[in-house]
């Protein structure tokens, strides 16, 4: 029974670490899609083959309904 639980909390803290890394590449392309690092991206912003990624993840992401994705906003659409 120890053994199980404690391969469960190994498990468990391999699935946390995974979670921090994607959290951390998805902060990582923001950053660099954020051009003037004003905090949100723009249609603007994004490259011109990119341009229905980014039309996708406002759909799925944008909030408030403004065009435009915030840092917390993005990491919501790209994680559904």
């Amino acid at each position: 029974m120890k053994r199980f639980c404690m391969l469960t909390g190994i498990v468990l803290a391999c699935s946390t670490a995974a979670i921090a890394q994607d959290e951390k590449k998805t902060d990582d392309l923001f950053k660099k899609l954020d051009k003037n690092s004003d905090g949100k991206i723009v249609a603007d912003e994004i490259p011109e083959n990119q341009t229905r990624f980014f039309e996708r993840l406002v759909r799925l992401g944008d909030a408030d309904k403004n065009g435009e994705l915030t840092q917390s906003e993005f990491s919501k659409a790209t994680s559904e």
